[in-house]
């Protein structure tokens, strides 16, 4: 009896053991990806915050230095509008 059902089990048993090894790995392959996908998006979202409050900062203080005097030739008043930016910007 070579072909009863024992050895069609036989044959199959390899077969869906391999199948089931395959499907963890693949399902713990999706996961581990599934995970980096979530930092990279963290990551990503705070790049972005980041890159907010940077080009905000950025506009600020360009408005503020479009709006200082042109620079000055006479000594005295050049070294006034040095101090005068030393205090507003914090140098």
């Amino acid at each position: 009896m070579k072909n009863g059902p024992s050895h069609v089990t036989q044959k199959l048993k390899p077969k869906l053991d391999s199948l089931r090894e395959n499907y963890d790995r693949f399902i713990r392959h999706l996961e581990e990806h599934g995970t980096k996908l979530l930092e990279a998006s963290e990551l990503s979202n705070d790049f972005q915050e980041k890159l907010k409050q940077l080009m905000s900062w950025l506009t600020t203080v360009e408005h503020q230095l479009n709006n200082q005097p042109p620079v000055s030739r006479l000594l005295r008043v050049v070294t006034q509008q040095k101090e005068d930016h030393k205090v507003r910007f914090g140098v």
